[in-house]
C-alpha cells in the first residue's frame, strides 16, 4: 500500500511551478466554492483532496481553460483559504530509477584537428572541459557512466577518468572509418536493448554524414556526399524510426573548439587547417524525462562549464493547440463547437473590440518554443487572409497577441504550425566545404548539417507535409 504524502496548502503554494495563465471561464470555474464542493470530508484530517478527486478537477480544469496549469491554480485558491483549505494528499511519485549515461566519442579523421592537433601548442582543453561537464553532472552513487571511442572498427569501452586523459595529453589513437549514421545506429540499439530505458547517451561528433571512401571514389566528380544528399538523409532517418513511439527524444548541442590537422571535405580532398576553431556537437538521445530535465538544467544553467552556442531540442511532439482568448483580460468560456469551429462571445463593454489570444507553447515541440522561431512557426490568418500580429508578447508559457474584431459575428482565426527549424541551423549549414580553407565563413559551418537534424526528427516523429497537427479553430462573437 501505498504511503499518502501530505502537503500543506501554504508549503504547496511555495512548491508550485511558475504559470502565466490566468483564471476565469464561465462553465466550471476553479474558485473557493468549487474546491469545498470537490474536496470530502476525512475523519483524521478533516478535509482533504485526494489523488482521484485531484485527478477529476484537474480534468475538468483543462477542459474548462484549455491549460494545464491546475497545480499552479489550485494553490492560489488554497493560499487564499488560509488555514480553512482541505490538505492535498497525493499518492507518492514511483522513486527515480537509477541513470546509465553513456558518453561516445566520434575519434574519427575528420575529428583529429580537436582531439590531436598537428600544433602541438594547440589545447585540447576547452573539448576535454565539456566531456568532464557532462561527467561531472552525473557522476552520483545512483548513477553510472561508461564511455566509448572507436578503435580500428569496434568501439572501445573506458571510464570517463581514461577518456578525459586520452584528450588532455593527445594520445588517444584515431580510429578507422566509421559512418555517421552507424555510429547513431549502434547508440540507438544500445538503448533499445536497455529494457529498463535508464540509458542516456552523449554522442561527441562533428556530425559530418558521408558515404564510404569507394562511394565517394566511384560517383561522378567524387559528389556523391552532394548528389546523394537524400539517402544520406534517410539513412539517419532510419536508425531513428527504430524510437518512434517509445518515449524516446533527442536533443543536440553545438560548441566551438581549437581545431588544427587535416580537414576532408565532401570529395575527400584534405585541407590543412591551422589555429581555426571549428563547430562540434554533442547528441543527447534519451527518455523524454531525462531530456526535459536536461534542457531546464541548461536553461537555467545549472551544468557548470557545460555553456552550448547553440541548442536544439526534439523531444515532445506536436499536441492539438487550444487557444485561450481573454476579454479586458477575463478568460472567455467556449460556448459549442460548430463544424469544427469552436465559438466564443462577450457582452461588449465600451469601444473595446479587442480580444487577447494566447496560444500554449506547451502544445509545440521544443524547437520552436524560442521566441525567434515561435511567431514564424504559427501560419494565421483571419476571416480567410492571411494575419500578421501587430501587438505580440512571449513568456515562458506563451505566445500572445492582440485582434480587433472587424465584425459582430464572423471573426473567424485559423492557427496552424508548420513544420521549421531555428534560424541557426540553415547558418550554420555548409553545402559545399571545398573552399573550407580559403573562405573563414566555412570554418563555423558544418556539411550538411540540415539533413542531420531533419533526419532525427522525421525519423523520432512521424512528419507529412510542411504543418504539424490539425488546425486550431475558433470564432469570436459580441
Amino acid at each position: 500500500m501505498k504511503k499518502p504524502i501530505i502537503f500543506f496548502a501554504t508549503i504547496a503554494a511555495v512548491a508550485a511551478a511558475l504559470c502565466l495563465s490566468s483564471c476565469g471561464g464561465d462553465s466550471w470555474k476553479l474558485d473557493q466554492d468549487t474546491v469545498k464542493k470537490e474536496s470530502r470530508k476525512d475523519s483524521e484530517l478533516g478535509r482533504i483532496i485526494d489523488q482521484k478527486i485531484y485527478d477529476s478537477m484537474a480534468g475538468k480544469y483543462e477542459k474548462a481553460y484549455g491549460d494545464t496549469c491546475f497545480w499552479t491554480e489550485l494553490n492560489k485558491v488554497l493560499k487564499k483559504m488560509g488555514k480553512d483549505a482541505p490538505k492535498l494528499i497525493l499518492d507518492p511519485k514511483e522513486p527515480k530509477k537509477p541513470l546509465h549515461v553513456a558518453i561516445y566519442l566520434d575519434n574519427t579523421a575528420s575529428m583529429k584537428g580537436f582531439i590531436k592537433p598537428t600544433d602541438k601548442n594547440v589545447s585540447t582543453e576547452s573539448f576535454a572541459r565539456t566531456l568532464m561537464a557532462l561527467k561531472n553532472n552525473y557522476d552520483k552513487e545512483d548513477q553510472d557512466i561508461s564511455c566509448f571511442y572507436v578503435d580500428k572498427k569496434n568501439l572501445e569501452q573506458v571510464t570517463s577518468a581514461q577518456l578525459n586523459e586520452l584528450i588532455s595529453s593527445k594520445n588517444l589513437n584515431m580510429g578507422d572509418a566509421y559512418l555517421f549514421d552507424e555510429f547513431l545506429g549502434d547508440i540507438i540499439d544500445s538503448s533499445l536493448a536497455d529494457s529498463t530505458h535508464t540509458r542516456l547517451n552523449f554522442f561527441i561528433t562533428d556530425a559530418i554524414p558521408s558515404g564510404t571512401n569507394e562511394q565517394i571514389a566511384g560517383s561522378p566528380n567524387r559528389r556523391y556526399n552532394i548528389e546523394r544528399k537524400a539517402l544520406l538523409e534517410d539513412n539517419i532517418r532510419s536508425r531513428f524510426k527504430q524510437l518512434r513511439g517509445k518515449n524516446y527524444g533527442v536533443s543536440v548541442f553545438r560548441f566551438n573548439a581549437p581545431f588544427d590537422g587535416q580537414y576532408p571535405d565532401y570529395a575527400n580532398k584534405s585541407h590543412s587547417l591551422h589555429n581555426a576553431t571549428r563547430p562540434y556537437y554533442i547528441i543527447a538521445i534519451g527518455d523524454k524525462y531525462e531530456l526535459r530535465n536536461l534542457r531546464e538544467d541548461i536553461i537555467e544553467k545549472k551544468i557548470k562549464d557545460f555553456s552550448p552556442a547553440n541548442v536544439f531540442h526534439a523531444i515532445s511532439d506536436i499536441k492539438n493547440i487550444k487557444p485561450v482568448v481573454k476579454y479586458n483580460s477575463r478568460m472567455l468560456a467556449a460556448d459549442d463547437d460548430k463544424n469544427g469551429v469552436t465559438q466564443y462571445s462577450f457582452e461588449k463593454k465600451g469601444d473595446n473590440e479587442t480580444v487577447r489570444i494566447d496560444l500554449p507553447l506547451s502544445a509545440l515541440p521544443e524547437y520552436l518554443r524560442d521566441e525567434d522561431v515561435a511567431f514564424k512557426a504559427f501560419d494565421i490568418t483571419y476571416q480567410g487572409k492571411d494575419f500578421v500580429p501587430g501587438k505580440t508578447d512571449f513568456g515562458k508559457d506563451k505566445a500572445s497577441f492582440d485582434l480587433t474584431l472587424m465584425s459582430r459575428n464572423n471573426n473567424e482565426l485559423n492557427v496552424r504550425v508548420k513544420n521549421i527549424y531555428p534560424d541557426w541551423i540553415g547558418q550554420c549549414t555548409s553545402y559545399d566545404d571545398s573552399a573550407i580553407d580559403t573562405d573563414p565563413a566555412e570554418l563555423a559551418k558544418t556539411f550538411n548539417l540540415d539533413i542531420v537534424i531533419n533526419g532525427m526528427v522525421t525519423g523520432l516523429f512521424d512528419r507529412n507535409g510542411e504543418n504539424l497537427g490539425e488546425p486550431a479553430r475558433l470564432n469570436v462573437k459580441y
